[in-house]
């Protein structure tokens, strides 16, 4: 079961979001996705129309692999939280052969404080995706993202741009400075929709309230093209570098 790790440079950059909707978008391509969240309040689920007093279920339970999980949109949804402060959830995630070639994915949505402490776990991911905001203060987080990425394979790690919004001048400059200095490492471009808000507060998944949401077409344009990243991954093949063919639009 290949692994991926997604993250935020910053609270409120919308990282959950894009694990949410690339799960539910891998899915929908045939590919079976289960997502975890690393997050203490588990907003996560809030993407799935799932209310925020519902706990979500363990991924682990003792030693075993909890089989029961909160399915929406046939999404498989777990909380990951606590088990991210034992000491050998890692190892133990691994040996239960998570990091594999196969035909399941597993995302694991992380804070940024504990993709820094995880690095067995990004060493086992296949693919990591950082979501920037291009604000002022996305800009100011730069050099905490290329720290991150040194750090941790910037082989293996790409960018999504959310919420830009194309009304304002001040978010295209900066969505064009990021564009000049990321190049072909973002993975999409997502423009800002009051939709998305909008879902959240109807406790509904985006594609029922808005089929029309102009994210929503983004993020599916960006599950397709991680679908083509993993496809040789899920047939047994190598994880997609940087000099892969399928990077490239």
């Amino acid at each position: 079961m290949p692994l991926i790790v997604t993250y935020g440079i910053r609270g409120g950059s919308g990282a959950s979001f894009i694990a949410s909707q690339l799960a539910i978008g891998l899915n929908a391509l045939g590919i079976s996705t289960t997502l975890t969240s690393g997050c203490p309040l588990q907003s996560i689920g809030l993407h799935f129309g799932v209310e925020l007093s519902r706990e979500l279920p363990e991924l682990f339970y003792g030693d075993h692999i909890q089989q029961a999980a909160t399915l929406q949109g046939k999404v498989g949804l777990y909380d990951i939280a606590g088990a991210l402060d034992q000491p050998n959830f890692v190892n133990f995630l691994l040996r239960s052969g998570f990091g594999d070639a196969g035909n399941q994915v597993l995302i694991i949505d992380l804070p940024l404080h504990r993709v820094q402490g995880l690095t067995a776990l990004m060493d086992a991911a296949c693919l990591h995706i950082c979501t920037i905001t291009p604000s002022p203060e996305g800009i100011a987080t730069l050099p905490a993202v290329y720290a991150q990425a040194l750090t941790n394979h910037p082989e293996k790690t790409r960018y999504i741009l959310n919420m830009i919004d194309e009304s304002r001048r001040l978010s295209r400059q900066i969505t064009k400075f990021l564009e000049e200095m990321l190049g072909d490492r973002i993975l999409a471009k997502v423009r800002r929709d009051e939709a998305v808000v909008e879902a959240l507060s109807m406790r509904q998944m985006l594609a029922r309230h808005s089929p029309q949401s102009g994210a929503l077409a983004d993020v599916r344009a960006m599950s397709h093209r991680v679908g083509a990243l993993l496809t040789g991954l899920l047939d047994g093949g190598h994880a997609p570098h940087a000099g892969d063919d399928a990077w490239h639009d």
